[in-house]
């Protein structure tokens, strides 16, 4: 079971990185040129040192790949579509209302096979979605965004992102 989920979890974001691109639903680089500058959300860009996670995320690795990393939502039934359903970054979910969604927006070129993400509960200490290698290279500069179903139980948690076995970025979220 726990390997549909992580399938089901890749399948998703296969799909979205091939879509975004091909419909224009990446954002519009309108730095001038300039290095963006990290988002200030509790999403792995944040000094992380005052909240209580698992383990600490190394923020030179995420600012080499990475200018924003963050979890969003988005209304069951809702698919991702510009202007008006597009996901808003929050760190709650709620079951039979939210699909949870990811976006990750990246500097560089991610190499096949040293991205990967994992799901872990904090109540209970373990891993429900152990670490799992996205295949393909997420290539350049750009968004991607995925969102799936909420399938876990009412509780606390953090998603895990890692770029070359380094943990790159810690997210906590609550299920309600």
């Amino acid at each position: 079971m726990k390997y549909v989920k992580v399938f089901k979890w890749l399948l998703v974001i296969l799909v979205i990185a091939v879509m975004i691109p091909a419909i224009g639903c990446g954002k519009k680089d309108t730095s001038g040129g300039q290095t963006p500058t990290p988002s200030p959300s509790i999403a792995a860009t944040a000094d992380t040192t005052g909240l209580n996670l698992s383990e600490q995320p190394d923020q030179a690795k995420y600012n080499e790949y990475l200018s924003e990393l963050y979890l969003a939502v988005l209304p069951i039934g809702t698919e991702i579509a510009w202007p008006n359903g597009m996901p808003t970054e929050t760190s709650v979910f709620t079951i039979g209302k939210d699909q949870f969604c990811t976006s990750i927006t990246r500097k560089k070129t991610i190499p096949s096979g040293s991205f990967a993400m994992a799901l872990y509960d904090v109540n209970t200490k373990i891993y429900i979605e152990p670490k799992a290698v996205w295949p393909v290279a997420m290539d350049g500069q750009g968004n991607v965004m995925g969102c799936e179903g909420l399938d876990l139980q009412v509780g606390r948690y953090e998603k895990k992102f890692y770029i070359d076995d380094v943990l790159v970025g810690v997210i906590p979220f609550e299920v309600k």
